[in-house]
């Protein structure tokens, strides 16, 4: 079995997640950040797609990637995840087409983590001044991450 992952991250959370994931998966794992170039989808039997939640919706360049490749997605075994430091299901009907998501064997909340050090000055004040966060934290799912590996893995 031949695994892609196809993601999108913007302080580092995903990325950590996916690694943890590729750990888990059956068979060879490529990893491919949508915001950098990626193997041809053709040559992968199982396609990963999963990103972060900002201000309710997922990363541009991720959407607009599943809703490209919808027909090749289609004849793949499939699954979706998001990080988010809110455990909201609604946010996954938001990230990617419907059609996709009737397709996928697992869909995951992966949970979030702040790292105040990884964010931007303006976004670092917001977090500490208006949001109250001081401290980093880290509500990362490894269950949930193992759930959606054993969904790929089952033949």
């Amino acid at each position: 079995m031949k695994n892609l992952i196809v993601y999108a991250t913007k302080h580092g959370t995903v990325k950590k997640c996916v690694e943890m994931l590729k750990e888990k998966l059956n068979g060879e794992t490529v990893l491919a950040n949508v915001n950098e170039e990626f193997p041809d989808l053709d040559n992968f039997d199982t396609v990963i797609l999963g990103g972060s939640i900002y201000i309710g919706k997922i990363q541009k360049k991720l959407s607009k990637f599943a809703e490209d490749n919808l027909g090749k997605l289609l004849k793949k075994k499939v699954a979706v995840f998001i990080c988010s430091g809110e455990d909201n299901p609604e946010y996954i009907p938001k990230a990617f087409p419907a059609e996709l998501l009737n397709h996928v064997v697992s869909k995951q909340l992966f949970g979030g983590e702040l790292i105040l050090e990884n964010l931007n000055f303006f976004t670092r004040f917001l977090m500490k001044r208006i949001m109250k966060i001081k401290n980093d934290y880290s509500r990362i799912k490894e269950s949930n991450i193992s759930e959606l590996a054993d969904n790929i893995n089952e033949e």
